[in-house]
């Protein structure tokens, strides 16, 4: 989780992964164009169409990278995208899932004799954590012992946390001294990571 030690997340998002693979049809740009179908194209019209960005409080959607085409004078036969949906409602989360399937499929059916390779994957689903939780109590105690006040953060990240609790292993994820996650700004503090350290030791010793 982005930020200090201070930071106890209550709740956190459920993630669908989503691989799209686009088929067209190749042909040379300049000779004969119309006997091509770009599924460059396709993409980038299936991308406009999508939910991009926050949604709500609770709901994000991204497409993170995109690729396709063979050579600046054929029309592309392939293309390909990677996108997510996250909400920490589960609802939410399948209607979004939802809507990203019948957007995909409804912009091919403008474009007979293409196709779509389609993998949409719920990796894990949303969670929520009650402040009297004894393991946020004994958080929030030791926190205060490393001169903190508990910052309660519902979150937009994934972690491990979801997968333990899948299994019904109660733990909970704290700031880990990072900030600008994902950017050529990303850094870690390293006096941070000393109190994480310093949390860390207090919580060893309780146990």
């Amino acid at each position: 989780a982005v930020g200090g030690v201070e930071n106890l997340i209550l709740s956190a998002p459920g993630y669908t992964r989503i691989d799209a693979e686009i088929t067209g049809r190749g042909a040379h740009s300049g000779f004969e164009p119309e006997k091509g179908i770009s599924a460059i194209k396709i993409a980038s019209v299936i991308i406009s169409r999508l939910n991009i960005g926050r949604i709500d409080a609770e709901t994000t959607a991204n497409v993170g990278t995109i690729r396709g085409g063979s050579a600046r004078n054929a029309i592309a036969e392939t293309a390909y995208f990677e996108a997510e949906i996250r909400s920490r409602n589960v609802e939410k989360l399948r209607e979004q899932t939802q809507f990203f399937e019948e957007t995909i499929n409804n912009v091919l059916l403008d474009y007979p004799g293409a196709k779509v390779n389609l993998e949409m994957i719920t990796e894990f689903e949303p969670y929520k954590i009650e402040k009297n939780h004894p393991v946020i109590q004994q958080l929030i105690e030791n926190v205060h012992k490393i001169g903190r006040k508990p910052n309660f953060v519902k979150s937009g990240g994934g972690s491990d946390v979801s997968i333990f609790r899948k299994h019904d292993i109660e733990v909970v994820c704290i700031g880990s001294c990072y900030y600008n996650a994902h950017t050529t700004r990303e850094y870690v503090s390293i006096s941070e990571m000393v109190k994480g350290v310093e949390l860390c030791e207090r919580l060893v010793m309780i146990n």
